[in-house]
């Protein structure tokens, strides 16, 4: 099968939950299939055995001049990728006025298309809500890894729910590399209580991570308990952001890394961390829970997306209701002074990733769906 995969953005220029799976999608892909990536010039990418066309743009200072060329480079440049590479599939990955305009176009030349997804971002403006909502009219294939997705999205759609419930809507989970985030690695000492993953800048990333709940959290401990916790924060960040945002914050409580490329540092940190804690007021199916899950550490999330798809709360992890910073402390309290329940919950997530989210698994439902799709 010759496969396009359309998006923007793309690992290793970008790096969040979509670009990581992305690009764990396309390694996987490519040992039976034909992979071809349509992306932005901005990813200097080479991935072995997969061809890469760039969309040219404009670089200027007018964004209506950008999105303008955007939009002339895909309508030129898509319709002789399709016929030279003889697609037998187009997927796009989030709404976005490029990826309806590749649905259109894909749609037009009569080739299988997709429609991904893959996160949540509320509070979008009119127009990306319109083109957003014009790409499902181009599409009868929408895959989604959480099940809520569906309901979130009817809420802030303009179309009709009777034209929505008519699409094919397919659960697709994350997946996650076994060999690699299970490796065992000989480090005995712990030296970070909390280990916080996410992007923290922009604002609108700022905001949907919840970093002020988690604050709030360790606050409260430090205030009632006299113990300050020590948390080691990957992901970009941006202080003057935070200080704005959270007012009088103390920085001490954390050690910013900032965003670690290095897959197998990212695993080291997470094996140097007692707990991990994701604190997301709004989330898809979080790459970074499913890694901390598989390697082993203690999850506590809230509850948010597809976080109770992983968690089965008390079980293989912890559950709080989303922004109640008095629950998480009382949660990472409980799992600090109880060694045997973190040994405990760190076996039982391990087995629901390996049982449920191996890429293996994964990505044998993803091509059994694409084999049937209208």
């Amino acid at each position: 099968m010759n496969i396009l995969l359309y998006s923007w953005y793309f690992f290793p220029t970008e790096i969040g939950g979509l670009e990581k799976y992305l690009y764990n999608l396309t390694e996987s892909l490519k040992r039976d299939h034909n992979v071809i990536l349509f992306i932005s010039k901005e990813n200097h990418i080479k991935i072995k055995d997969v061809k890469i066309y760039y969309i040219p743009t404009l670089k200027t200072q007018i964004a209506t001049f950008d999105i303008f060329s955007q939009i002339i480079s895909i309508t030129l440049l898509l319709p002789y990728i399709i016929i030279k590479e003889k697609i037998d599939l187009v997927s796009t990955y989030v709404p976005t006025t490029n990826s309806t305009l590749v649905l259109f176009i894909s749609k037009l030349m009569k080739i299988k298309n997709i429609i991904n997804i893959r996160g949540y971002r509320p509070n979008l403006s009119l127009f990306r809500r319109i083109t957003g909502d014009i790409g499902l009219i181009f599409t009868n294939n929408i895959f989604v890894n959480s099940k809520d997705f569906k309901e979130r999205y009817i809420k802030q759609s303009f179309l009709p729910k009777s034209f929505i419930n008519k699409k094919i809507w397919t659960f697709i989970p994350n997946g996650i590399i076994l060999k690699f985030w299970e490796k065992e690695i000989n480090i005995n000492k712990k030296i970070y209580d909390i280990i916080f993953v996410g992007h923290l800048k922009p604002k609108y990333r700022f905001v949907a991570k919840g970093f002020d709940v988690l604050y709030k959290a360790l606050v409260k401990i430090n205030k009632d308990y006299n113990l300050k916790l020590k948390v080691v924060v990957l992901g970009p960040y941006d202080i003057e952001l935070i200080k704005s945002e959270i007012p009088n914050v103390d920085l001490s409580y954390f050690e910013f890394h900032g965003m670690v490329k290095n897959k197998k540092t990212v695993r080291e940190f997470y094996n140097l961390s007692k707990i991990y804690v994701l604190s997301s007021t709004h989330e898809g199916m979080p790459n970074s829970l499913m890694e901390a899950m598989a390697v082993g550490i203690p999850c506590i999330a809230s509850n948010v997306g597809a976080v109770s798809e992983l968690i089965d709360n008390k079980n293989n992890g912890f559950i709080f209701p989303n922004r109640d910073y008095i629950e998480l402390s009382k949660i990472i309290l409980k799992l600090l002074n109880d060694l045997q329940l973190r040994e405990k919950i760190s076996k039982a997530a391990q087995i629901k990733i390996r049982n449920n989210f191996s890429w293996d698994i994964i990505i044998k439902r993803l091509i059994r769906h694409y084999k049937y799709l209208k």
